[in-house]
């Protein structure tokens, strides 16, 4: 099994709980609060039972997340 990647730590849990309120976007709210979830102390796996994804999905949130913040989390309409 591989470890867990480390959850960038530069927002509290209320900034991120902020931003999943006022977000347009569903699927980033719903991210934002799973990484909230985690930040809490909860295992990745309670994060994608309560938010709806497996674990490989949650790991993927936390590495992009990383990488771009909030806005990384928005799911974009592929370009042809």
């Amino acid at each position: 099994m591989s470890a867990c990647v480390p959850l960038w730590n530069d927002l509290r849990d209320d900034d991120r709980r902020g931003l999943a309120s006022g977000s347009r976007n569903a699927g980033q709210s719903c991210r934002l609060l799973a990484l909230t979830t985690i930040d809490d102390g909860a295992s990745r796996g309670d994060a994608a039972r309560t938010e709806v994804g497996g674990v490989q999905t949650v790991r993927e949130w936390v590495s992009v997340f990383n990488a771009a913040g909030p806005h990384g989390l928005i799911h974009r309409k592929a370009q042809s």
